[in-house]
């Protein structure tokens, strides 16, 4: 197997990019998620309790109609 300087060259290139590239990418990388994740504990952190609020509302206005229909229809078979 004759190889040749491109052979040897492509070799180093190789490793420097792995030595060189992948720590960067991986740091780069951790950053981004670390970010994301910071950021959505922070969004839904403020965002919960008026989401909570408002689907507690809905049930309880649901609720609330629903009897009060059942309510009404009672006093209208009683006439």
């Amino acid at each position: 197997m004759n190889k040749d300087l491109n052979y040897y060259i492509g070799y180093i290139a190789t490793i420097l990019v792995a030595i060189i590239l992948t720590p960067i990418y991986f740091a780069l990388i951790t950053i981004i998620r670390l970010g994301v994740v910071i950021f959505d504990i922070i969004w839904d952190s403020l965002t919960f309790m008026p989401k909570a609020i408002y689907e507690f509302d809905r049930a309880f206005l649901k609720r609330y109609w629903e009897d009060e229909m059942k309510r009404i229809n009672e006093k209208i078979k009683k006439n």
